[in-house]
């Protein structure tokens, strides 16, 4: 008995496919076309001509291993569903009153004018508060759409070019201000490969280069611990340990309190930490810019 009746829906779930997909067909006819349909279509194309729920249901009670307790589990829309599968399957036509909507008929919309906002009106004389401002641009932005919509060709270029003008002005006006140029003044090339750059020295080896800039650090490392030169030739100068020195000695110490638990020990470890960080702060603050036409003089390239 259950077996008929599991064909009985069946039969009945083929038969709504075949009207749902005939009135989903027509509706989508009508929009290819681009025809108005009233919003009663629409929203039967987007929900109830889905038909995921019958064929959920019909799936649920041919997997139970009986009928009569598979419809038990049902609520009472889905028993709605299955009478109107059943009255489809059956060939009985109205057995049961479905909320699904029948054929629909394609609508035709009103006139944009009748659907259009009117302007609110104000009695009082007041300052205007955010909803009432929220209302007015509202209605201006309705006016503007419709007019975009119903005007011919030539009004809706007109009205393009207007928003072309304003996006222009606007433009202009961040070019006034700076934030924006009027074109670029270099290629990416030119920027990834700068040509200034593009330079080229032949005179001297690798290792010439490196002796140079050797000698202008210890130069530069020797007038920072004896003071520049000031002091005449007599006069005695205690030279003072350089920042590498200094760092080395605290590196021992911190070497030798490491694995001291102590309190002395934390507080040394802190203050070498600090020593340590504020002796490269100073070192770096001490750099200066340098290029490399410091030590070579400028000379053209042949292939510039």
């Amino acid at each position: 008995m259950s077996k008929k009746l599991l064909d009985v829906l069946k039969n009945g779930l083929a038969k709504l496919k075949e009207q749902v997909k005939a009135w989903k067909n027509d509706i989508l006819d009508c929009l290819a076309k681009k025809q108005p349909v009233c919003d009663d279509d629409e929203h039967w194309l987007d929900n109830e001509a889905n038909l995921v729920e019958e064929i959920t249901i019909l799936n649920l009670l041919d997997q139970a291993s009986d009928y009569e307790r598979g419809m038990k589990r049902l609520n009472s829309q889905q028993k709605s569903l299955v009478e109107k599968l059943k009255g489809l399957g059956s060939g009985i036509k109205n057995l049961v009153s479905s909320k699904k909507r029948k054929r629909p008929e394609v609508c035709i919309k009103k006139p944009q004018e009748d659907k259009q906002p009117k302007a609110p009106v104000f009695t009082k004389k007041e300052n205007t508060t955010m909803k009432q401002k929220v209302e007015i641009m509202d209605w201006h932005h309705a006016q503007v759409l419709s007019l975009l919509n119903t005007a011919d060709e030539s009004g809706a270029s007109s009205y393009l070019a207007a928003a072309e003008k304003e996006v222009s002005d606007s433009l202009s006006y961040l070019q006034r201000l700076g934030v924006l140029q009027s074109q670029n003044t270099m290629a990416i090339n030119e920027l990834v490969d700068f040509t200034l750059e593009h330079v080229l020295y032949d005179d001297g080896s690798e290792e010439d280069i490196f002796n140079v800039i050797k000698e202008r650090q210890n130069a530069e490392q020797d007038k920072e611990m004896n003071g520049g030169d000031d002091g005449g030739d007599g006069d005695v100068v205690d030279e003072k340990p350089s920042w590498k020195e200094a760092l080395a000695a605290a590196s021992i110490l911190w070497r030798y309190v490491v694995d001291t638990d102590e309190p002395f020990a934390c507080k040394l470890e802190t203050v070498l930490a600090n020593f340590g960080r504020q002796t490269h702060l100073e070192v770096f603050d001490c750099m200066e810019m340098t290029t490399i036409t410091d030590y070579f003089p400028s000379q053209s390239s042949p292939y510039l």
